[in-house]
């Protein structure tokens, strides 16, 4: 994959949390962005990426106003779909984008769940997969259609920032900790980190045909996440009594407990800059107050 070029023009199909963070980073630093997306709002071009007739009107719509893509970030979110709805949204799209625009490098926004390693080891990009949903299995499709065509894959972790934060919102509004066993290890990313690490992926020139994982540097087990924020927020720690085994295995990162190495990622030259879910989640609650008013602490 070529170096986004100079004020290059970036499409984002997909504007929502990381999406619309991402855009607003590009712009900062000198690019172009154009946003796509199902809903209105952020987006400068609605379309439904499953359907491949509006996908191709969106692409002539552009056309029309002189806007060529340099690469595209495919970072569509299903909110928690089905198989139907996986299916739709990233096998269809990832082909639907390549039939319309052909040869523009495609970055695409996978997720760590893929691994779906159980025993706590950790896990590279030379890890084998091994989903344990059927939804991983079709990201899984939709990669190897993007690495055909030369471009770049990226699994995230779970996302966490300002204004999205699962096992800290649930924490404070229930008192109860996220699925799974208090010996589990769960992986993060920071929404600033992931877009940091999306900019260097477009940036690099040694990253076509590859995966990276996109995670933060400190895997964490979830009782030691919840012993830090029980001190830091001199609450109770919650109940880690797991959840009916149907349950768990209908989130979309299941009984998973891996430990998920970025040292690819950083050997292309970035680093996070939240190295850890204890640093970030800091930047988390200052957000939190400023929104809600008042003070995190019972």
């Amino acid at each position: 994959m070529a170096v986004l070029p100079e004020h290059g023009l970036v499409l984002i199909i997909g504007m929502g949390y990381l999406g619309s963070a991402l855009a607003i980073e590009l712009r900062r630093q000198g690019y172009q962005t154009v946003g796509m997306d199902k809903l209105a709002g952020s987006a400068d071009f609605v379309a439904d990426i499953s359907d491949y007739s509006a996908v191709a009107r969106t692409s002539d719509l552009m056309a029309l106003s002189g806007l060529v893509p340099d690469v595209i970030v495919f970072c569509v979110s299903t909110h928690g779909g089905d198989v139907a709805a996986y299916r739709d949204v990233y096998w269809n799209g990832v082909r639907h984008v390549k039939q319309v625009w052909g040869c523009v490098p495609v970055l695409f926004c996978s997720s760590s769940a893929v691994y779906g390693v159980v025993d706590g080891s950790w896990v590279t990009e030379n890890s084998i997969p091994h989903p344990l949903r059927e939804q991983g299995k079709i990201l899984m499709e939709a990669e190897r259609e993007v690495l055909a065509a030369g471009g770049i894959v990226g699994r995230l972790s779970a996302l966490y920032g300002p204004g999205r934060c699962v096992f800290l919102d649930r924490y404070l509004q229930t008192g109860k900790a996220i699925a799974g066993a208090p010996d589990r290890w769960v992986n993060y990313i920071h929404r600033d980190d992931a877009v940091s690490a999306l900019i260097c992926l477009m940036n690099h020139d040694q990253t076509s045909g590859k995966i990276f994982n996109i995670s933060d540097e400190h895997p964490i087990r979830l009782q030691e996440l919840y012993r830090f924020l029980s001190c830091l927020l001199e609450r109770d720690m919650p109940d880690f009594a797991p959840p009916p085994q149907e349950k768990l295995s209908s989130t979309r990162r299941g009984s998973s407990c891996q430990q998920v190495s970025c040292k690819r990622l950083c050997e292309l030259g970035w680093k996070p800059f939240y190295p850890g879910v204890a640093d970030g989640v800091h930047n988390v609650l200052e957000d939190w107050m400023m929104v809600k008013g008042g003070h995190w602490r019972q």
